[in-house]
């Protein structure tokens, strides 16, 4: 059920996204819960539940996650959506024997986790870390800044960053789009 305000639920818990708005739902915060409140999504009426703290698990602070796991921005969006996760890894250096610290996204879940990757293990439209080691996680060599209404929301692997890196034509930045329910992120081409 939508809502605006946590009175407007019986559990007293209403899971707001920005101007998405909001869904009853079981947490709205960690402290409704063990472990962490995983994000509900507005668009699709998928409330927010209490999770146990395993990877991918949403999370407001570390203590949200089981032993061994970080919490790790995962989705940034201008104070609109700001989700954290359990994940693997917060940095390259939490990753063993060269391996780099990656996201994953599931956006139509508004979900996702980082994990360690070999270099250059993810594929065009595969998450990665702005800056850093962003370019080394994709196969493309290039991690591109995907953005949702001019704002950045989440990196992606992309065939190109700017337009030297077409052999012909122009590079097209990666976007974030509203599709049905959901959130989708289209990869940054050469067009």
């Amino acid at each position: 059920m939508a809502c605006t305000l946590p009175g407007d639920c019986a559990t007293n818990a209403c899971f707001t996204v920005g101007p998405l708005g909001g869904v009853c739902s079981e947490c709205d915060e960690d402290a409704d819960c063990t472990w962490g409140c995983h994000p509900g999504n507005p668009l699709s009426g998928d409330c927010a539940t209490c999770c146990d703290g395993s990877a991918g698990c949403g999370c407001e602070t570390g203590a949200a996650c089981q032993g061994g796991l970080f919490c790790t921005q995962l989705i940034d969006f201008a104070g609109i959506i700001d989700q954290s996760t359990c994940s693997e890894c917060s940095v390259d250096a939490d990753c063993p024997g060269g391996e780099l610290c990656s996201p994953t996204y599931d956006l139509s879940g508004l979900a996702g986790q980082h994990d360690c990757i070999a270099p250059g293990a993810h594929a065009n439209g595969e998450g990665c870390t702005a800056g850093g080691s962003g370019d080394l996680q994709c196969a493309s060599g290039h991690c591109a800044p995907a953005t949702l209404m001019g704002i950045p929301v989440v990196s992606v692997c992309s065939e190109c960053i700017v337009d030297a890196d077409c052999a012909v034509g122009t590079c097209m930045l990666p976007e974030v789009e509203v599709a049905g329910a959901g959130l989708v992120v289209n990869p940054g081409m050469c067009v």
